[in-house]
């Protein structure tokens, strides 16, 4: 059994839109990983962006009595994905960050809100096995992957 960073991972992929599943034990983080990871069914419909999102905590999380936490989301496409992450400081105050990914300038335009009327840069965009690595340390770590540089989002969400 793996450790994660809090008793509880609660994922929301957004094919089941309005299912969150709760993690409380983990058999193995890789399972996990790999699950986040993938992209869509190809015959999802045309609302699923691909956005799976991760809150760590004691509890699950309670999208009605939604607290402001901490929160990474994932855009996952059929050749990768970008990372968005939101840190909440100590006096309630937000502020976002999208990883870096690995230049590519010919990426596939990736939503970042679920309307899809924001989208990623294709700069953004990475690969499978670069979210994978980003996604499994934010897990076993709890804190904004420090593997990755940075740059602050414009947005937050």
């Amino acid at each position: 059994m793996t450790r994660a960073a809090t008793p509880v991972i609660s994922v929301r992929f957004d094919e089941r839109p309005r299912e969150w599943r709760n993690f409380f034990q983990l058999r193995s983080v890789d399972e996990l990983v790999d699950a986040i990871v993938s992209p869509p069914p190809e015959a999802a419909p045309a609302y699923v962006r691909g956005h799976r999102e991760i809150h760590l905590g004691d509890r699950p999380y309670d999208p009605l009595h939604a607290e402001l936490a901490p929160m990474m989301l994932v855009a996952v496409g059929p050749d990768g994905g970008a990372v968005y992450f939101r840190e909440v400081n100590a006096d309630g105050r937000s502020r976002g960050f999208i990883a870096q990914g690995d230049g590519r300038v010919d990426a596939p335009r990736l939503p970042f809100d679920s309307q899809g009327a924001i989208e990623f840069e294709p700069r953004d965009v990475m690969s499978r096995d670069q979210l994978r690595a980003i996604v499994r340390a934010y897990l076993l770590d709890g804190v904004r992957p420090e593997t990755v540089r940075w740059r602050d989002s414009q947005w937050v969400q």
